[in-house]
């Protein structure tokens, strides 16, 4: 019997999972607060995907140091680079990417929505 109950957990474990795009955990304290955003230096850039698919492909390629990838993605309009302190607003966290959706509010690129790292919106 608890073999049963083992392999259900696991097999609904499996498929909650799978299909899993643009849907992100909300975390009501944070969603709404307007944040000026961060980057890891000082006056470095905050990188900002269109959606939650190039978001992950810009992270790899950042972390790949795969410039020639990034630079594609760039030139395609799929990320944004912002200045830190750029102001925006927190519209959803996806937790399990450590990401947050934000739309921006200041600068060039007021309007815009998208993902960028969770810590750069909320402090690290």
């Amino acid at each position: 019997m608890s073999k049963k109950i083992t392999a259900i957990a696991l097999i609904s474990l499996l498929f909650s999972c799978i299909g899993y795009s643009e849907v992100y955990v909300p975390c009501t304290d944070l969603i709404g607060d307007q944040v000026r955003l961060k980057s890891y230096a000082d006056f470095g850039i905050v990188y900002l995907g269109d959606n939650m698919k190039d978001f992950n492909e810009m992270v790899n390629h950042l972390m790949t140091r795969n410039e020639g990838g990034y630079l594609s993605m760039y030139l395609g309009h799929k990320v944004i680079e912002l200045r830190t302190d750029t102001l925006g607003i927190i519209l959803g966290i996806d937790l399990f990417r450590n990401a947050a959706k934000v739309e921006i509010t200041s600068g060039t690129y007021a309007g815009e929505t998208g993902w960028i790292l969770l810590n750069q919106a909320v402090g690290y």
